[in-house]
């Protein structure tokens, strides 16, 4: 019996891991989708100096609404294709006070397991960063290995995208992810700039779709088939 059991079990669990959802409401910077409507398809990159209503600057010397940045490009590595650099308002100039600012987003897992969610991403700033999910921290530059300046003795952080993955994360209902970001003193202009790049979500619905049952009632009859060929 117990081993019946155990057999179930695992066939459930084949089954519901086989179909993880895509999750499609985590926005990059700068793109279009969520909360900025009337700009194009999802995904699309707003024009310059545009608000991005999906993320906020929630602390720092300066809060309020994001917008897109594109200076100082070089250094800072291109926007695009698929997302592109933040900047606390007002817009037109990325030259703010240092200090530590805090740039977030939440999202919905309503519908979806817990600690099911998958989150492939890129990321970046200047200068130094750290990324939290509800609150836990999932990477950071220091993680990346990159530098907050460019001092010499490796890649100024602002220079490329740096990509991590994260899995078994998540709750279900509303989340939230936030970039802390490090403006450091500068004795000349100190732009404050972040960027952030899906690659991929997905999770685990809470509610087995229909082809899942087809894979448990496929396992299962499989465990019959074998249950019968150890008997004869």
């Amino acid at each position: 019996m117990y081993k019946r059991w155990s057999l179930l079990a695992a066939a459930v669990l084949l089954a519901t891991s086989l179909y993880a959802t895509p999750i499609t409401n985590i926005y990059s910077t700068g793109v279009c989708g969520g909360g900025n409507t009337g700009c194009g398809s999802p995904g699309a990159l707003l024009a310059a100096n545009t608000t991005d209503n999906n993320w906020s600057f929630i602390s720092g010397p300066l809060t309020g609404t994001s917008f897109v940045a594109n200076a100082p490009i070089p250094p800072w590595v291109a926007n695009g294709p698929n997302s592109q650099w933040l900047s606390v308002a007002p817009p037109g100039d990325t030259t703010k006070p240092p200090g530590i600012y805090v740039i977030q987003q939440t999202f919905s897992l309503a519908g979806f397991l817990a600690n099911t969610l998958s989150l492939s991403f890129s990321v970046t700033s200047d200068n130094s960063f750290i990324v939290r999910l509800n609150g836990t921290q999932i990477f950071s530059s220091t993680q990346a290995g990159c530098i907050p300046e460019a001092t010499g003795g490796g890649t100024p952080c602002y220079q490329q995208l740096w990509a991590s993955t994260v899995s078994n994360v998540g709750i279900a209902g509303l989340n939230t992810l936030e970039i802390e970001v490090t403006n450091v003193p500068s004795t000349g202009n100190t732009p404050l700039g972040v960027r952030f790049e899906v690659t991929s979500a997905d999770a685990q619905p809470d509610i087995p779709e229909p082809a899942t049952w087809v894979l448990m009632g496929l396992g299962l009859a499989a465990v019959a088939v074998m249950r019968r060929r150890r008997a004869a």
